[in-house]
């Protein structure tokens, strides 16, 4: 668990993980996302997704952060599996995506 003081935590991931996850497509937010949170804190939440993701096989599709008694969801939909086998390919790329939420709107 990435320990920073004020800012959203990454909780540790479940040992059940799947991780083979490497969240390389285009990110989405909701709009209470986008309305609620400063920009400096969804860049923070993204760029701890991508520091872990960096010299990993992969992570968890589901990633979780915590601050003040809120959970933010960031999912990534393709696994890397997917990826190197062509499930997405040309026209397909657009639906290589990562939501990021808060859990209450899951």
């Amino acid at each position: 668990m990435t320990q920073t003081k004020n800012k959203w935590i990454r909780q540790d991931e479940d040992e059940h993980a799947s991780n083979d996850y490497g969240f390389g497509g285009v990110y989405h937010m909701t709009h209470l996302i986008r309305d609620r949170l400063k920009f400096e804190e969804i860049e923070q939440i993204m760029s701890e997704i991508t520091q872990a993701t960096e010299g990993a096989e992969g992570i968890d599709y589901l990633q979780v952060f915590k601050k003040d008694g809120q959970k933010i969801y960031v999912i990534d939909n393709v696994s890397k599996t997917d990826l190197k086998n062509g499930r997405f390919k040309g026209s397909d790329e657009p639906y290589h995506y990562h939501t990021i939420m808060f859990s209450s709107e899951y």
